[in-house]
């Protein structure tokens, strides 16, 4: 009889990877080519892969579908605030078409004009939608704010947060706000 010992098989490929470090599941998905374009595009400009890029545009708008929820299923100031700026905004632009203007209507980044009238009904809009009257220990270190001045300040925060992530100024706003709920607490 052979005593021949039998030699572990070795895989194939890239070592594993930690488990820590591993993907849960793969998702394999067939997209329009517009769609696929716009992927890698945005892939590109945020240095991510097309699949990382598609994972965290999914990802984000799971955490933005409660902030729809609140503003278009609640009504309320939320709705009425975003009616009128989606009103205003459309108001504007169709008085460029009408009237003809200098600028190309259909990016409105590059239409100082509008985004000129835009910035003024929006500022109009706030004031009397949200007006707020700080608390008189706003100023104060954060420790020694009021419960009810705290909550205004993490509050305003995360306007801040969600205003960066929307124009494009922070790249991923579920990260920020885990950051930004980190360091509140």
């Amino acid at each position: 009889m052979s005593t021949t010992a039998q030699q572990p098989q070795t895989r194939r490929g890239r070592p594993a990877k930690d488990p820590s470090e591993r993907k849960g599941a793969s998702l394999k998905m067939r997209t329009r080519e517009d769609i696929r374009e716009k992927l890698e595009l945005a892939a590109a400009k945020s240095g991510r892969s097309v699949s990382e890029e598609a994972e965290i545009r999914i990802y984000n708008s799971f955490a933005l579908e409660n902030v729809h929820n609140v503003l278009y299923s609640s009504g309320g100031d939320a709705f009425q605030l975003m009616n009128s700026v989606a009103t205003a905004v459309h108001a504007i632009t169709q008085y460029s078409r009408e009237n003809g203007s200098l600028f190309d209507l259909n990016e409105l980044r590059d239409n100082p004009a509008n985004k000129a009238a835009i910035y003024e009904a929006i500022k109009i809009i706030l004031n009397k939608t949200v007006a707020i009257e700080w608390p008189e220990d706003i100023n104060l270190p954060f420790e020694q704010m009021s419960p009810e001045t705290k909550e205004i300040v993490r509050m305003r925060n995360l306007g801040r947060l969600i205003g960066a992530a929307w124009t494009g100024r922070a790249k991923d706003i579920v990260e920020l706000m885990v950051r930004q709920h980190a360091a509140d607490n």
